[in-house]
């Protein structure tokens, strides 16, 4: 017969765990997939396997050796469950009696670092210089930004955005005004200048000048899959796309002769915003190569739109309400008041 102190039939992993908690009468504690319940009035430790065992056979087994008195209930659909059990009427205590399922309980990974505040809080940073850093983008580990004028100017950060270092755009006479990232080449598109698109292929340290179809203003300029899409305010043809990582550019008509202001792709589709116009929105089914205007919710100077667990959204500068999301992929626009006009 075995004392309280007196574990020769656990093994040792389980004694050392299981030690500090065999001191004050019944002690329940799920080791290694087993209840472990020292009962003093007998002087026995009790060791119950609780790979996929539910409550009502939990119960059974307790019941048995006679540890059990009233359960707060015998649902077999829930894993964990509170029960009174002692060893005997004196010694009654409340415990928690947790049946784990194996699978469950060896598959249990430690908890995850703690995230960071997702924007809540912003800590300032040090730019490279004092420019008029414009669009800023991340890929392949690397931040990179532009600035709006014609500074010539590009800072790359690979510290998370702790620190910047400066450096040359392809051309000192373009504007630049949107860069974006895929497929290992950073691709960043200007109002002015020469040739109005440059690409990187080594993140962002050296640029080489790529004309576009059009001297048009071009606003944005995003990637998905192959294909780049840029699309412009002003010009004949205010969509431009290349299949080839940016190298050359295939004009092409935008749903309607506006200010195409902003482009992203998800969800199976490219969609674009625009400042002024009669619809303000189209999308493409084709990878740019055609597209289809759709209202917007609201005449505002739309400026950019982005798409999210199922939902597009897109900010205005202008109007009532500044916010407009879609729920069907873009076909049509609900308006949304933002916090402040």
């Amino acid at each position: 017969m075995h004392t309280p102190d007196d574990h020769s039939d656990i093994p040792a992993t389980l004694a050392d765990t299981v030690q500090p908690m065999l001191r004050d009468g019944l002690v329940p504690a799920v080791v290694e997939h087993e209840l472990l319940i020292l009962d003093t009035d007998a002087n026995r430790v009790l060791r119950v396997p609780c790979a996929n065992t539910t409550i009502v056979e939990l119960t059974a087994v307790l019941d048995t050796h006679g540890l059990l008195a009233t359960p707060a209930t015998t649902d077999q659909t829930m894993s964990r469950r509170r029960m009174l059990a002692g060893t005997g009427a004196a010694t009654a205590a409340a415990v928690t009696v947790m049946a784990l399922p194996l699978a469950t309980a060896a598959a249990s990974p430690a908890p995850p670092p703690p995230d960071p505040d997702l924007g809540v809080t912003w800590v300032p940073a040090q730019a490279a210089e004092a420019d008029q850093w414009g669009s800023v983008a991340y890929g392949n580990g690397v931040f990179v930004a532009i600035p709006l004028g014609s500074s010539g100017r590009v800072m790359r950060s690979t510290d998370n955005g702790e620190s910047w270092t400066a450096g040359a755009t392809a051309e000192t006479d373009a504007a630049y005004t949107s860069v974006a990232y895929g497929n290992g080449v950073w691709v960043a598109v200007a109002q002015s200048g020469t040739n109005r698109v440059m690409r990187s292929t080594d993140d962002g340290q050296s640029w080489t000048a790529v004309p576009a179809t059009e001297p048009n203003e071009w606003r944005s300029v995003a990637y998905n899959n192959g294909v780049w899409i840029a699309v412009a305010s002003d010009g004949t043809n205010q969509v431009m796309r290349s299949t080839d990582d940016g190298q050359s550019w295939t004009a092409v008509a935008a749903a309607e002769a506006t200010t195409w202001w902003s482009v992203a792709y998800a969800n199976g589709r490219w969609v674009a915003i625009a400042v002024s116009g009669t619809n303000r929105v189209m999308y493409s089914l084709d990878d740019g190569q055609s597209w289809t205007a759709v209202a917007a919710a609201e005449a505002n100077q739309w400026r950019q739109v982005v798409f999210g667990d199922g939902v597009w959204v897109a900010v205005s500068s202008t109007g009532t309400n500044r916010v407009m999301r879609s729920t069907d992929n873009g076909e049509s626009w609900t308006a949304v008041a933002a916090t402040e006009a």
